[in-house]
Parts: structure tokens; sequence; C-alpha cells
């Protein structure tokens, strides 16, 4: 999908714990351009990354190489993991948004469309009580 650079940010809505899967990056990743191998939307050899958790507070803001291998373990809190997540690509490779949401929706499929009924019944759960 990207042939050149791109760049990603994210910024904390609420804080970023290890319980709600603060985001994590490979603290020695040498930048480049080249994908790393991945299926089904996880990298193939991820156990051999430094991984460093970043924990941040509402408001923090983080800009980071699309190529940079990045994750998050799954929100095992009470509350929401929220953040907002903005993605720019350079101009001459034309407007991507659509492409771009198409390949996260393939790989990244939500938790209702995955079956994970499991989770779906979490997911309210925990709004119910934040609600109440």
């Amino acid at each position: 999908m990207l042939k050149q650079e791109a760049v990603s940010v994210m910024v904390a809505v609420a804080e970023t714990t290890a319980e709600n899967g603060a985001l994590q990056v490979d603290r020695e990743f040498a930048c480049g351009r080249t994908l790393l191998p991945h299926a089904h939307g996880q990298l193939v050899d991820a156990c051999s990354m430094s991984w460093e958790a970043l924990y941040l507070l509402p408001g923090d803001a983080v800009v980071f190489s699309a190529f940079l291998p990045h994750r998050s373990s799954p929100d095992r809190s009470r509350s929401h993991r929220r953040a907002v997540f903005l993605s720019y690509n350079a101009s001459e490779e034309g407007n991507l948004r659509d492409v771009y949401f198409a390949y996260k929706r393939r790989v990244f499929r939500t938790e209702v469309e995955r079956g994970d009924t499991a989770a779906v019944a979490g997911w309210r759960s925990r709004l119910a009580r934040e609600r109440l």
C-alpha cells in the first residue's frame, strides 16, 4: 500500500497503562522503509522485537513512522482504552484514505465481525457499568 514514508500520530484521550494495553513500539528498530513479514495483521517474528510500552497521559501525543513495528495488548481494564490515531501519507501517492480503511477493515476486523461474542459481551458490560 505505501511506497514512501507515512506518519502516524497517536493522541491519548485517556491514560495508557499496561492493563489497558498501552501502545508498544520496537525500541531497537532501525529506520527502514520495508514492511516486515506479517500475516493476518500480526508480525511473523514479533518475539524477536524489543517491545517498549508507551505510557501516556491524556493529551500526550506520539508521532512515529508507519513502518515502525507497533502493537497493543488486549484491553483488560474495566474502562475503555481511548486514543485518536491520525495517519498521513505523501501527497504524491494520492489520497489513500479509502485504500487504508479497506485494508484495516480486512486485516483488523472488529470483534463483532470476528464473531467474538465473549469480547462483545464484555464490552457491553463495561459500557453499562460506565453509564450507571
